[in-house]
C-alpha cells in the first residue's frame, strides 16, 4: 500500500508539473490525479513517447539477446524442435551407421541418442538463460506498468523457467533497471515510478529489492570509485545523489523500520556516508521536484490541497524544516514580484493570492506574515525615514499629515501594526543615535553651547515622537510617556558611556540652572532627558549633586560655621526655598546635609580629638536643625570617631589592661557624647583587648618554646609522652593571659559558666595555643599544695581565652589524663598492687581533667596487661625460664585479674611452657604425691590449656624427667657417688610414681640397673625393716628398671 501511495504522490507531482510525466498517460491537472488516490484505482498506462521518456532503454543491453538462436529455442517451433532431438538423432544414428547388422545399428543408434539427449540438456539450459533478456526486451517494448506478474511469469515458462529461478531473474531485472538510472544524473519521476511499479507488481519482497539494489550500488562503486575520492566536482557525485534518493524511496517502503535500517547503513558504509550526508543527497534531488511543484501552486493555489502537498514531501522523503524553508522562499518570491509588478503596493488579487498559496502551503498566519514582511520592510523602512525626519527637522509639528502618509504606506503593504511599529522603533533609535552622536562629537570637542543644542533638538525630537505615537494608537492605553519612551529610544545610551551620558545630562541640567532655578516644564524635560540617556535614578541624582549642589552646599556651610546653638525658623524655610529653586532631590539634598554635618563633626572629634560638652551641644543644634535623623548620623559618627574612643580605650587599659571604675565609667560617657552605637564601641573596645591579648599570648608561647627547647636538649629530658617536671614558666605566663581577660572585664558569666568575650583564635597559631594550654596542665599537676589546685581552677578559664572549643580541650585532657596514667600505674605496679591511696590520686586526675570512666577503665586494663606482658618477655628473653618466674608472672596476672590467655592473648606453646615448667618444679618439690595430684589441677585451671594438652605435657614431662634423672644416677654410680645415686633415684621414683612405666636406656647396662636398685634397698634397710611404703617404693622402682620384669623370666 505504501508502494501504490508513492506512485499516487508522483502522480500529484506530475499532474502538476505542466508536462508529461512518463508514468501516466493523463494530462497534469486532472482531478483524478491530484486527489493523490491509491495506485489500484488510479492505473498507469505507458505510451510509445512516454517510453522513451520514461527510460525503457535501460533494458536495452540486456534484450540485445533476444534476437539469437537460444531465444528461439522458446517459439513453439523451437519447442518441437528440442522435443523431436533425441528421435532424430537415434533415427540418425541407425541410418546412417555403415554396418548392416542389426546389433551394430542398435549400437549407433543409442549412442546417437545420448548424443542427442546431452545436446538436448545444453539447449534447454541455453532456452532458460535466454529467457532474461527475451523478458528485457519485453518490457523494454511494452513499458514496465504493462507487464504483469502472470504475463512474465508464461513467458519464463516457455523457456523452461521454473518460480524459484523465475524470482531471480527479476531481481536481475530490477537490478538491470536501477543501474540503467544511474546512466544519467539526472533524476526523473518516471524512473522512481517504474521502480516501484516493478517491486509490485513483480511481487518482490524488500529483501530482494534490498540486495538488487545492492547488487547495482556495487557495479556503479566499481565504476565510479575514482571519481568519488577526488575533490574535483563530477557527474558521478550527481549520480551517488541519485542512486541515494532511488534507494531512499524504494527502500524506505519497507514496513520494517529495522529492515530499511539495515539496508540504508550498508549502502551508507559502502559510500562512506553519514547520516546528515545520506540526507543531504536524498533532499538535493527531491528538492526541485517539490519546488516545481511549489511553482506550481503558486500560478493556481487552487490546484494542490495541502493535504496533497504534505503528502508529496513525505514521500519524497524531505524534513519538515526543508518543506518550510522552501515553502517561505517561494511565498517571499512572490511577493517580491509582486511588488515589483504594481508599484511597490499589493493589490487587492495580490493579497487574495498570497492568503490562498499560504493556505495551499499549510503555513500558519505569523509565519506567513513574517515571510512577507521581510519583503515589504526596505519599502516600508523608507516610508519612516522620511516621516523621521521631518519630525526631527521640521520647525512646526505636522504630526496628523505624518500619520495620514505613514497609515496609508501601512496599508499598501498589508503591513501588521506590530510590524509596523517594529519598523518605526528601530528607525525612531537611528535618528535618535544619530543625534547623540553629534552632541558627544561636540562634547568632546569641548563646544558645550553646540552640544546643547543638539540635545534641545534630541528632546523636541522626542517629544514628537511621544505625541506621533499616542495619536497613532499603536500604544496601550495605560501606557506611560516613560514606558512609551523607553520602547522607542531604549538602546540609544549604548552609545556612550555612563560617564559621557552623565557629562550630556550636566551640560543640559547647567544650561537650566542658569538662573538658579528649576520650573515645572524644566524638571520634566530633564526627566525625559533621563529616560533617553538611559540614566538611572542613581545616575541623575550625582549628576544634580555635582551640578547643583555646590550652590546649595554653601549655604549650608554658611550655616553651619555659625556654631549657633539654635537657628531660627526663617533659615529653615530660607533652605527650603532654595532646594525647591534648584529642583534638588531628596536624596541629594540629604547627602549635602550629611557632608556638612560630617565636615563640622570632623573639627570637633576628628583625629582623635575629644568633643567637649559646649561643643556636643552645638553638633546636637546642627543636627536637629538640618534634619538628619539617627540613621543617616549613626554612620558618619561612626567613621568619624572612632579613632577617638580607640584611642581613649588603649590609654585607659594601659600595660596591664587593669580598668578602674571610674576610668569604665569614663568610656561609657564617651561613647555616649561621640554618639557611637554599642555594637561599635564594643567592637572596638575588643578590638584593642584583642590586640593586647595577641601581646600577652605572643610573649608566653615565646617562652613556652624556649623551655621546650631547653629540655629537649639535656640528655635525660627526652620524653615521647611530655616531660611531668616543668618549673612552673609557662603556667605563670599563661596566666598572665587570664588575668588581663578579668582585669579588662572581658570575662562574663553565663549558664555554662564563664566566658570570654574574645579570644585569640586567629591572632596566633592554633597549634601553638593547643600546646601552651597542654603544657600549662602539665606543670599544674606537677605543682603542689593550694597554689597548684589554684592555677588548675583557671584552666577553662584559660581555654576560652585561648580560642579553643570543647573538642579540643576535650582532646588535650584526654591525651595528657592518658600519658599521667600511664606513667602513675607503670611505676606503682611494676612495685605492688594499687592501693586506696593510689585510686583516689587516679579518681582526682579522672575528675580535674573531665576524663570518661570508661576511658580510665581502659587504661588501667591496658597498663596492666603491659606490666604482666614485660615480665612475659623479659622471662623468655633469659637463658632459662625458672620455675619462680613463672609463678611471678602467673601470680601477678591473677593479682591485676587478668587471664592469661583471653586477656594477655599468650600462644598454647608459652602457655605449655610456663605450665610445664611449674609441673615439673612441684613434682621435685614432692608436692605431687601419686595419691594426689589436685596441684596439678589447679595449674591446668590457672593456665586454661585443655586437658588433653596438659595431659601429654605431663607425660612428655614425667618421661623426659625419669629418662634423665635414671642417666644421672647411673653417672653417680660409675663416679661412686653413693649420696648423688639415691637422690637421682628419689628424684626417678616421684616421676615415674605418677605414671608407672619402664624406663629403658641403652647407655645403662642391666648389672648397673641391678646395682641402683641393690643400693636405694639397703640405704631403705639402713634403720630396721622396711615398711609397706618403702616396699611399695621398692616395687615402683623395680617396674621402672625394669627389673621385675628380668626375675619374672628368670
Amino acid at each position: 500500500m505504501r508502494a501504490r501511495g508513492v506512485l499516487a504522490v508522483v502522480a500529484v507531482l506530475a499532474a502538476c508539473t505542466a508536462r508529461p510525466c512518463a508514468a501516466y498517460g493523463v494530462a497534469y491537472g486532472t482531478p483524478r490525479v491530484a486527489r493523490a488516490r491509491p495506485l489500484r484505482a488510479a492505473p498507469l498506462v505507458r505510451t510509445p513517447a512516454v517510453a522513451m521518456f520514461g527510460g525503457d532503454d535501460k533494458f536495452l543491453e540486456a534484450s540485445l539477446d533476444a534476437g539469437g538462436f537460444p531465444a528461439k529455442l522458446g517459439t513453439p517451433v523451437g519447442k518441437l524442435a528440442m522435443q523431436g532431438l533425441v528421435v532424430a538423432s537415434v533415427a540418425g544414428g541407425w541410418v546412417l551407421t555403415p554396418s548392416v547388422r542389426p546389433v551394430v545399428k542398435g549400437v549407433f543408434a543409442a549412442a546417437a541418442g545420448g548424443l542427442g539427449l546431452v545436446a538436448r540438456q545444453r539447449l534447454m539450459r541455453a532456452r532458460r538463460s535466454a529467457a532474461s533478456p527475451v523478458l528485457a526486451q519485453l518490457l523494454s517494448r511494452k513499458g514496465v506498468t504493462n507487464v504483469g506478474y502472470d504475463e512474465a511469469f508464461e513467458l519464463a515458462k516457455a523457456y523452461g523457467v521454473a518460480e524459484a529461478d523465475f524470482g531471480a531473474q527479476l531481481a536481475e531485472l530490477y537490478s538491470i533497471y536501477l543501474s540503467g538510472c544511474l546512466r544519467s544524473p539526472q533524476a526523473k519521476t518516471a524512473e522512481l515510478s517504474d521502480l516501484l511499479t516493478m517491486m509490485r507488481q513483480f511481487k518482490l519482497s524488500f529483501d530482494v529489492v534490498g540486495d538488487a539494489t545492492f547488487a547495482a550500488a556495487g557495479r556503479f562503486f566499481s565504476e565510479q570509485r575514482a571519481y568519488f575520492e577526488s575533490d574535483e566536482e563530477h557527474e558521478a557525485k550527481q549520480k551517488l545523489d541519485k542512486l541515494v534518493f532511488l534507494a531512499d524511496r524504494t527502500l524506505g517502503e519497507d514496513p520494517s523500520e529495522e529492515g530499511f535500517r539495515y539496508e540504508k547503513t550498508r549502502l551508507s558504509k559502502k559510500f562512506g556516508l553519514s547520516e546528515a550526508d545520506w540526507q543531504a543527497r536524498v533532499e538535493r534531488v527531491a528538492s526541485p521536484f517539490y519546488r516545481e511543484l511549489l511553482t506550481t501552486i503558486v500560478k493556481d493555489p487552487s490546484k494542490v490541497s495541502e493535504r496533497d502537498l504534505a503528502a508529496v514531501g513525505a514521500q519524497l522523503g524531505l524534513s519538515e524544516q526543508s518543506m518550510l524553508k522552501m515553502k517561505l522562499e517561494e511565498l517571499r518570491r512572490f511577493a517580491t514580484q509582486s511588488l515589483e509588478t504594481s508599484a511597490f503596493k499589493f493589490t487587492k488579487s495580490q493579497l487574495e493570492r498570497l492568503e490562498g498559496i499560504r493556505s495551499s502551503y499549510g503555513l500558519t498566519e505569523d509565519a506567513a506574515r513574517e515571510a512577507v514582511e521581510g519583503v515589504v520592510s526596505p519599502a516600508y523602512t523608507q516610508a519612516v525615514g522620511d516621516v523621521v525626519a521631518e519630525l526631527a527637522e521640521s520647525v512646526t509639528d505636522e504630526t496628523a499629515k505624518l500619520l495620514g502618509k505613514l497609515a496609508l504606506r501601512q496599508q499598501e503593504l498589508s503591513l501588521s501594526t506590530a510590524g509596523a511599529t517594529k519598523l518605526e522603533v528601530s528607525a525612531t533609535k537611528q535618528r535618535a543615535a544619530s543625534m547623540v552622536t553629534s552632541a558627544l562629537t561636540s562634547l568632546r570637542s569641548q563646544n558645550t553651547a553646540e552640544a546643547g543644542g543638539t540635545l534641545d533638538r534630541l528632546l523636541t525630537f522626542s517629544d514628537r515622537v511621544l505625541n506621533f505615537v499616542k495619536k497613532s494608537g499603536k500604544a496601550s492605553a495605560d501606557a506611560t510617556d516613560a514606558s512609551v519612551l523607553a520602547t522607542y529610544f531604549g538602546g540609544v545610551s549604548n552609545l556612550c558611556t555612563s560617564s559621557e551620558a552623565n557629562q550630556l545630562y550636566r551640560v543640559f541640567l547647567l544650561r537650566a540652572l542658569e538662573q538658579s532655578k528649576l520650573d515645572a516644564t524644566a524638571e520634566a524635560t530633564l526627566a525625559r532627558l533621563k529616560l533617553v540617556l538611559g540614566m538611572s535614578d542613581a545616575d541623575a541624582s550625582r549628576a544634580f549633586e555635582e551640578a547643583a549642589g555646590p550652590v546649595y552646599k554653601s549655604k549650608l556651610e554658611e550655616v553651619a560655621a555659625s556654631g549657633a546653638t539654635s537657628f531660627p525658623a526663617e533659615r529653615a524655610t530660607e533652605l527650603q526655598e532654595l532646594e525647591k529653586q534648584l529642583g534638588l532631590p531628596a536624596d541629594v539634598v540629604t547627602r549635602q546635609k550629611a557632608a556638612v554635618y560630617k565636615a563640622r563633626l570632623a573639627e570637633k572629634a576628628g583625629s582623635g580629638k575629644i568633643p567637649s560638652e559646649a561643643d556636643d551641644v552645638v553638633l546636637d543644634a546642627l543636627r536637629t536643625f538640618l534634619g538628619l535623623s539617627d540613621g543617616v548620623t549613626e554612620p558618619i559618627h561612626v567613621e568619624v570617631c572612632s579613632a577617638s574612643y580607640a584611642g581613649s580605650v588603649k590609654e585607659v587599659m594601659g600595660s596591664t589592661g587593669i580598668i578602674l571604675d571610674e576610668y569604665w565609667e569614663g568610656l561609657v560617657k564617651l561613647q555616649a557624647r561621640l554618639r557611637l552605637p554599642e555594637i561599635v564601641a564594643e567592637e572596638i573596645y575588643l578590638g584593642e583587648a584583642r590586640r593586647k591579648l595577641k601581646e600577652i599570648g605572643g610573649k608566653a608561647v615565646e617562652e613556652m618554646l624556649a623551655y621546650l627547647d631547653k629540655e629537649m636538649n639535656k640528655k635525660d629530658g627526652d620524653d615521647s609522652e611530655g616531660n611531668m617536671s616543668m618549673g612552673g614558666v609557662v603556667s605563670a605566663e599563661a596566666l598572665k593571659l587570664v588575668e588581663f581577660a578579668r582585669a579588662a572585664r572581658l570575662v562574663v558569666q553565663a549558664d555554662g559558666g564563664e566566658i570570654c568575650k574574645t579570644n585569640l583564635r586567629g591572632l596566633i597559631d592554633p597549634k601553638s595555643l593547643k600546646e601552651l594550654y597542654r603544657q600549662f596542665l602539665i606543670e599544674c599537676f606537677n605543682g603542689q599544695g593550694e597554689d597548684s589546685e589554684k592555677r588548675l581552677g583557671e584552666a577553662g578559664l584559660l581555654a576560652r581565652v585561648l580560642g579553643l572549643d570543647n573538642a579540643e580541650v576535650s582532646a588535650i585532657q584526654t591525651d595528657l589524663g592518658a600519658v599521667i596514667y600511664r606513667k602513675y600505674l607503670g611505676k606503682v605496679l611494676t612495685e605492688r598492687q594499687l592501693n586506696d591511696e593510689d585510686r583516689e590520686f587516679l579518681v582526682s586526675i579522672q575528675n580535674a581533667l573531665g576524663m570518661d570512666s570508661e576511658q580510665c577503665e581502659r587504661l588501667l586494663t591496658e597498663t596492666k596487661k603491659m606490666r604482666v606482658s614485660t615480665m612475659v618477655e623479659r622471662m623468655f628473653d633469659s637463658s632459662q625460664v625458672s620455675p619462680e618466674a613463672v609463678a611471678g608472672v602467673r601470680d601477678t596476672a591473677e593479682g591485676f585479674g587478668l587471664d592469661l590467655q583471653r586477656d594477655l592473648q599468650l600462644p598454647v606453646s608459652r602457655l605449655a611452657r610456663m605450665l610445664r615448667c611449674e609441673m615439673e618444679a612441684a613434682i621435685e618439690a614432692g608436692d605431687v604425691p601419686p595419691d594426689d595430684t589436685s596441684r596439678l589441677q589447679e595449674l591446668q585451671e590457672a593456665y586454661g590449656l585443655p586437658e588433653a594438652t596438659v595431659t601429654k605435657e605431663l607425660q612428655d614431662c614425667i618421661e623426659r624427667r625419669c629418662n634423665g634423672h635414671l642417666l644421672q644416677a647411673m653417672s653417680a654410680l660409675r663416679r661412686n657417688q653413693a649420696d648423688l645415686v639415691l637422690e637421682e633415684t628419689e628424684q626417678l621414683l616421684r616421676f615415674n610414681a605418677l605414671s608407672p612405666f619402664k624406663v629403658t636406656s641403652s647407655a645403662v647396662q642391666p648389672n648397673e640397673l641391678q646395682e641402683i636398685l641393690m643400693r636405694y634397698q639397703s640405704n631403705a634397710m639402713k634403720d630396721g625393716p622396711m615398711d609397706d611404703a618403702a616396699k611399695a617404693r621398692i616395687r615402683v622402682l623395680r617396674t621402672a628398671l625394669g627389673l621385675e620384669e628380668a626375675a619374672a623370666n628368670a
